[in-house]
């Protein structure tokens, strides 16, 4: 059922790269899980790729649990400024850029630079790239300090890797990890926060996944633009496109 399923392979090929465990765990669970029709397993049908990847998000669990999951937050935000719903993008978009160009590792210097270019502090940057580094979305490059009394480590460098391309290029215009992430999001403007709340049916998770869509368009006002950032606009008008396909199929 999986063996025809491009998308699937593709997110094994790029989430599972290199982590073995990881993979055999995500297909163990396709054949268990309560996110997944369990019919198509039992019949080798196709599995969904939609309802694939809302169980390799959630696993058994009904809520995404960050601690738990392979997969990022990239709209996670870390201090009361809605532009950190576009950190871990931007920032991963910058290394995807110097991938580009056969630069490989980045100095973390480079780094703070180019983000504060477009209105992020350093703290700020900082969280993003533990965050980025927490959730393996980056290789990092370590380099030896001493001092007087002691020898330590610290990240000198840092370049993307094939799970933070994923991140990049694929989640963020999926309707599926919108839907998942919407809840974990911390949602600063009031009017949009009481109108995103628990989703049972279909048509209440697109009502929301709007809204929330709606929410980070405005947030995104907010940013510095260059021409090498991250491009939230494009993933916004995808995901319109799909959760409209999607209601046109409810009614």
């Amino acid at each position: 059922a999986i063996e025809n399923q491009f998308e699937i392979k593709e997110f094994f090929e790029n989430i599972g790269a290199g982590d073995v465990t990881l993979s055999l765990n995500l297909l163990k669970e396709s054949f268990s899980n309560p996110h997944i029709n369990q019919e198509a397993v039992l019949d080798h049908s196709s599995i969904r790729f939609h309802e694939f990847l809302r169980a390799a998000i959630l696993s058994d669990f009904n809520y995404y649990q960050p601690d738990e999951s392979p997969i990022a937050n990239i709209f996670d935000i870390f201090t009361l400024d809605g532009k950190e719903h576009f950190m871990v993008g931007s920032l991963l978009c910058l290394l995807d850029g110097y991938s580009a160009k056969n630069k490989g590792f980045v100095e973390i210097r480079i780094i703070y630079e180019d983000l504060q270019s477009i209105g992020f502090k350093s703290y700020q940057i900082n969280n993003g790239l533990s965050h980025c580094i927490s959730k393996r979305l980056v290789d990092t490059h370590q380099e030896i300090v001493k001092d007087r009394d002691s020898v330590s480590t610290r990240v000198s460098m840092v370049r993307i890797n094939s799970r933070g391309e994923y991140h990049l290029k694929i989640l963020p215009s999926n309707f599926e990890y919108l839907d998942v992430m919407v809840i974990d999001t911390p949602i600063l403007d009031e009017d949009a926060r009481i109108k995103i709340t628990d989703a049972r049916t279909l048509a209440e998770r697109i009502k929301r996944g709007g809204v929330f869509c709606g929410y980070l368009d405005k947030q995104w006002e907010y940013l510095d633009k260059s021409p090498a950032g991250f491009d939230w606009k494009s993933n916004s008008r995808a995901l319109e496109a799909t959760m409209i396909e999607i209601e046109g199929k409810l009614y």
